[in-house]
């Protein structure tokens, strides 16, 4: 669920593609749940040019029954 909700939500405006295009994009977030927000923003900076993107996270969440 939290892929289908993640697709498509990030969006970069034309007029900032040469900003990205062929750069290296880090991706920085707190908490890496199921890692859909980070793919979702990945998979929209390479379509818009990025030559790569690494993302870093301070923390993963366990969940533990």
């Amino acid at each position: 669920e939290r892929f289908l909700a993640s697709k498509g939500k990030y969006n970069i405006d034309i007029k900032n593609y040469t900003l990205i295009k062929n750069k290296t994009i880090l991706i920085i977030d707190d908490i890496a749940t199921t890692g859909a927000s980070i793919g979702a923003a990945a998979d929209c900076l390479l379509n818009a040019g990025a030559a790569k993107v690494i993302a870093i996270t301070l923390a993963k969440e366990i969940r533990y029954n």
